[in-house]
């Protein structure tokens, strides 16, 4: 009997069908959840790095970010100030200058006043030196005016002999930015005795003129401070430079000549008087009377000698609250062991450092009640030399140093 064909069935599994559809579903929920937590994430992250890169940007910040810099090792600065109040600035340091600090006065020369080109050159160096003052020569050594006087009786004498008003002298450093100070030589004048009547030194019988030498061998005149006509010289010139715009004068030779011993014979008695140093005051007094500052140069060799030749005038001392005192360091007028004022022999060696701290305190001790200006006679020293004596004095408390 044949057999009955019979159809085979196929189980299918419900579970399988149902775990595979289940597995598609979820892959695309899982994409989708993936590009929510990643936009999730991305969103995040800009609200952190916004305000982050914000502040290093100091887009809304108030702090500002420099890279660092090392620090310089060749410069070292003081500073104990650790305050934070108030705004802070930068500050950059810088070398020391070979230049001249700001309160460094220069000297200028008789030539500087030959013309008014001359004159400019001049200032506009100072001013490039970093000097803040010129002291200006007004009267040559031999006692002829260096700038054009209007005084009557010296205008187109022997004594005039300027190209420049001085009222110009004055306008022309201040446009440069300079303080303009006079130097006026007083007494050793051999010119003005000659064109000014009742000023020269005269025989005590008032016979002839004194001169300093013989005639023959270049004896000059020169202006006697006892003199009516001196004082009333001085008195003509100060009033001329105020008007002019000058507010500080310094006086220098304000000195009595070197008598000989045969002198005493043939000038009067109060020449050689202990107290003669009043007729030196009674000059200074004039200028101190029309100007508002005025100074004496004197030679710091002479203080400490005790108060000797241009440093006799300080003798007296009801002049000197009023004046400033200008003393000038000559480094060849002391040895290494130098003699002070009380007699006793220091060593102060070479160094330029250490003889002007030793000889300026000694100067100070003299003159406790004075302004003191110190004033560095540059010749023969060096420039390095120069600057260590400008350093000395500022570590001493000088604001001001006068170099010439």
């Amino acid at each position: 009997m044949a057999q009955k064909y019979r159809r085979t069935k196929i189980k299918r599994s419900k579970g399988r069908l149902y775990k595979k559809k289940k597995s598609t579903a979820r892959k695309v929920g899982e994409t989708i959840l993936l590009i929510v937590i990643i936009a999730a994430l991305g969103f995040l992250g800009y609200c952190i790095a916004g305000p982050v890169i914000g502040y290093f940007q100091n887009s809304g910040g108030q702090s500002e970010v420099t890279s660092w810099e090392p620090e310089p090792t060749d410069i070292t600065t003081d500073s104990t100030d650790t305050s934070t109040e108030g705004p802070t600035t930068d500050e950059t340091t810088t070398a020391p200058s070979d230049e001249p600090a700001s309160g460094v006065a220069v000297t200028l020369t008789d030539a500087d006043l030959g013309s008014v080109a001359d004159y400019k050159a001049a200032l506009k160096t100072a001013a490039d030196s970093g000097a803040s003052k010129v002291y200006i020569p007004l009267k040559d050594a031999s006692g002829v005016l260096l700038y054009k006087t209007e005084i009557d009786l010296l205008e187109g004498s022997d004594a005039d002999g300027g190209t420049i008003p001085a009222a110009q002298l004055v306008s022309l450093a201040k446009s440069q930015g300079l303080e303009a100070a006079a130097i006026f030589p007083t007494l050793k004048d051999c010119t003005t005795p000659g064109v000014w009547d009742d000023s020269a030194y005269r025989f005590a019988d008032d016979s002839y003129t004194w001169l300093d030498g013989r005639a023959e061998e270049g004896g000059k005149r020169w202006l006697d401070p006892f003199r009516t006509g001196t004082q009333e010289y001085f008195a003509a010139i100060a009033q001329e430079l105020v008007r002019a715009g000058f507010n500080e004068i310094l006086l220098t030779d304000t000195v009595y000549p070197a008598f000989l011993p045969y002198d005493k014979e043939i000038l009067a008695s109060h020449f050689f008087a202990y107290d003669r140093y009043t007729a030196l005051s009674d000059v200074v007094k004039i200028f101190d009377d029309a100007v508002s500052s005025v100074a004496v140069d004197v030679d710091l060799a002479d203080l400490l000698n005790g108060f000797t030749d241009s440093a006799e005038v300080l003798k007296d001392k009801s002049v000197l609250s009023d004046i400033t005192v200008n003393i000038t360091f000559t480094n060849s007028d002391f040895k290494n062991k130098t003699t002070l004022s009380d007699e006793q022999e220091v060593e102060i060696g070479t160094d330029i450092t250490k003889r002007i701290k030793t000889l300026f305190a000694e100067a100070q001790k003299l003159l406790p009640d004075s302004t003191i200006v110190p004033v560095i006679n540059t010749d023969g020293l060096s420039a390095s030399d120069i600057e260590k004596a400008q350093t000395a004095l500022a570590d001493m408390g000088y604001t001001q140093v006068v170099l010439k």
